[in-house]
């Protein structure tokens, strides 16, 4: 891919707007080869580098100076279901190499790292053809088989792979254990809520085989759903927050597995909607029953709205150049109005793009809701530091692709600033939004870079030394 990079004028900050193109690009294929027909002359031969060449040869045979001793073998004891092959290479003595007691104690290290041994001992004699290291081990113990018992609603190859163990892996406690809690989990999430697993180590000619005894229980479904306890807000709304759904009609089963982890998501979401609308003091709590059968939950959430808090005042502070009256005049939240976060959240980027109309792009914005001793009462203060205060420098345009295709003034047409102007905030974002709906320029992520413009400050010079080294 090339990039094509259009300079304009440079003033006091540069903003570079990147766009990828979202056209089909062919592959060519070419160049003039060598034998038959128009096939391309095969490549050469890459010689490996010397020192991976000396390491395929077993090493470099030196002549060792005086006082130094060369590995004369190197073996190893003790293992029965690791292969000799996995564990040399993780050693790097070598029989032809100096001998170096520190590098024996490095593989010690690799091979306790590889995690496949309980106990490693190395074993140096010394004889006069050279030294002869010996890796003593005692291997772990491993798992033979995994089997599951029991389960009927979830078949093997989904539990083998949610437990995270397999053949071969070592046999220890913890990682049964760990593999039996994600199976529980598991099994509570699809709705098995009563669902035990028991781990049995052994069976006849298999002593270190992993047997999990599952007990499913039913598969719990949603019999029906009631919201108690609302009046701001309407059940009917309520319900269309949450995710858990009751059974279709009351009969059919679509999508109404009983899934704890979502009933608990369920009551978050319900008590963030109401302190969003400024009932800080909201609690929801949830009640199950089952029926006969033991399979249906008749699912019951209590609703504790409490007060509706109200803003008294709303104040900015840390604004310097930009007047107060005129942020304010862009707010929705004003005094005597019930808290609405959606609000709060529209207000800060309101200020936001306030301050960013004159020049101060980079400033922030924090609100702090601090509720009263008064009950139902808020003030709100916003919090602002302006930064600095930026014009439009240089532009740059980068397009990905065949960038021939596009002219400058398809991406040029769409920015609604220009080298010596005030920058913008609103404008920035608006320019990208504009490049974004273009159809010539990628806007999906998984395909390439989608259209954005980065805006870079100007970097920063110390005056005092510039002139000092003047």
């Amino acid at each position: 891919m090339r990039q094509r990079v259009n300079m304009l004028r440079r003033s006091l900050c540069l903003i570079c707007v990147f766009a990828s193109l979202s056209v089909a690009h062919g592959q060519f294929g070419g160049g003039m080869g060598g034998g038959g027909g128009n096939a391309p002359a095969p490549p050469g031969v890459e010689k490996p580098k010397f020192r991976d060449h000396m390491f395929q040869q077993g090493s470099m045979r030196v002549q060792r100076e005086t006082g130094d001793q060369l590995v004369a073998s190197v073996a190893v004891k003790g293992n029965r279901s690791v292969g000799l092959n996995r564990i040399m290479a993780k050693v790097q003595t070598r029989e032809g190499r100096v001998y170096d007691f520190n590098l024996v104690m490095e593989d010690v290290r690799r091979l306790h790292k590889f995690g496949a041994f309980e106990h490693i001992q190395p074993e140096i004699v010394e004889k006069p053809e050279g030294v002869h290291v010996t890796f003593v081990v005692q291997e772990r113990p491993i798992v033979q088989a995994i089997e599951f018992a029991g389960n009927r609603g979830i078949n093997d190859r989904e539990l083998k792979g949610r437990a995270g163990i397999a053949p071969g892996d070592p046999l220890n406690q913890f990682s049964i254990e760990s593999a039996r809690s994600r199976l529980v989990d598991y099994y509570h999430e699809e709705g098995f809520n009563q669902a035990t697993i028991e781990t049995v180590i052994g069976k006849t000619g298999y002593p270190n085989a992993v047997i999990y005894r599952i007990n499913e229980g039913p598969l719990e479904r949603i019999g029906s759903i009631e919201i108690v306890g609302n009046t701001f807000v309407s059940s009917a709304r309520l319900e269309k927050i949450i995710k858990s759904r009751e059974a279709f009609l009351g009969i059919f089963n679509f999508g109404n597995r009983a899934k704890m982890d979502i009933l608990q998501q369920d009551l978050e979401k319900l008590t963030s909607y109401y302190r969003d609308l400024g009932f800080f003091e909201a609690e929801v709590g949830k009640m199950m029953r089952y029926d006969e059968t033991g399979k249906y939950l008749n699912l019951r959430f209590v609703v504790k709205e409490g007060p509706r808090y109200y803003v008294r005042n709303v104040e900015l502070i840390g604004n310097q150049f930009v007047d107060t009256a005129s942020l304010k005049e862009r707010l929705r939240l004003k005094p005597g109005d019930a808290f609405d976060r959606g609000k709060l959240q529209a207000d800060v980027t309101e200020i936001r793009y306030g301050l960013g109309s004159v020049g101060f792009i980079f400033a922030d914005v924090q609100p702090r809701p601090t509720v009263l001793d008064e009950p139902g009462q808020l003030d709100l203060v916003y919090r602002i530091a302006e930064g600095d205060q930026y014009k439009c420098g240089e532009i740059r345009i980068h397009v990905d692709g065949d960038d021939h295709l596009v002219a400058e003034h398809v991406v040029e047409n769409r920015l609604e600033f220009a080298p010596g102007e005030m920058l913008d905030r609103k404008k920035l974002d608006r320019s990208e939004r504009l490049l974004k709906s273009t159809q010539i320029f990628i806007t999906n992520p998984a395909e390439g870079a989608v259209p954005r413009i980065v805006v870079e400050q100007p970097k920063l010079v110390d005056l005092e030394a510039a002139a000092d080294e003047y």
